[in-house]
């Protein structure tokens, strides 16, 4: 701020400040990056960026045909990197997104990743404490089985003894025969079936022999599980998170596949056979 005089005895300041404008631009840009992982975004943003000054150099319409030209003309890249990038091109083409579509993917992949939306995952340790806390043997088998499969309560909730296959060698085999809640189609979404192994499968088979055919294995509610997990400071979603914050360390320590993390929050593909183990 300045103060200005006028005539003698009149003095106005004068805003010398930059209008917020391009702060608030900048902030919303910010934020639309969220909507892709950030070495996605670069590559992107450095690739349209190329393209834009392309089809401006050679007064060109950004079109299928100028990202021919574009790929085949002056990109510097290996060879099997040009698929990649001419994906992407197409993809820049077809996404037909508003600047305010592409702000609300980013807030809400921030709004994914607050603390105060999402569940405080259990350790492994407060899970076993929850589980020594049922009196019920079936509800400890239960809730031990929504641990292993990292699976949200009404999933569990909704098995019956026809969900469970047990094999010459004693595995029991889960099968999530209607795709749960967590089901989406991408590439790395879970196997149908789920492989279970030792005293889990013992004790599942256990209580599958004192239900009924189509009985479910359990009457719990979500409202319950709640209740029982108030003196952790968790939810019914803190089980099934963690299991997953669990589960990372094993897939690094065993050398697994890392999709199997992705793989494990996310049930089912109809048509795959038996992969899974826990």
């Amino acid at each position: 701020m300045e103060l200005i005089r006028k005539r003698r005895s009149t003095v106005v300041r004068r805003n010398t400040e930059i209008p917020p404008w391009a702060s608030y631009m900048r902030k919303a840009n910010e934020v639309a990056r969220e909507m892709w992982a950030p070495p996605t975004w670069e590559r992107g943003m450095s690739l349209a960026g190329q393209f834009t000054t392309f089809c401006r150099t050679h007064e060109r319409t950004m079109n299928e045909e100028s990202c021919a030209a574009l790929l085949m003309g002056i990109l510097d890249v290996a060879p099997s990197t040009r698929p990649r990038h001419a994906r992407m091109l197409r993809s820049m083409l077809e996404m037909n997104r508003t600047p305010l579509g592409m702000v609300i993917l980013g807030l809400q992949k921030i709004a994914a990743r607050s603390e105060t939306k999402q569940a405080r995952p259990l350790t492994k340790e407060e899970m076993n404490q929850v589980i020594r806390s049922r009196t019920d043997w079936k509800e400890r088998v239960v809730v031990r089985l929504a641990w292993i499969t990292a699976s949200r309560w009404s999933e569990i909730a909704s098995l019956t003894p026809n969900n469970f296959t047990l094999e010459a060698d004693g595995t029991l085999i889960l099968d999530w025969s209607v795709a749960p809640k967590t089901a989406r189609a991408d590439p790395h979404r879970a196997l149908r079936f789920v492989r279970i192994r030792g005293q889990d499968a013992f004790d599942t088979i256990k209580l599958c022999r004192t239900l009924q055919e189509n009985e479910k294995l359990t009457n719990i509610t979500n409202a319950k599980v709640e209740r029982a997990l108030a003196p952790w400071d968790a939810t019914a979603y803190s089980i099934e998170r963690g299991a997953l914050r669990h589960a990372a360390p094993i897939v690094e320590t065993y050398n697994l596949n890392p999709h199997v993390v992705s793989q494990l929050a996310k049930h089912v593909d109809p048509f795959d056979l038996p992969q899974n183990t826990v």
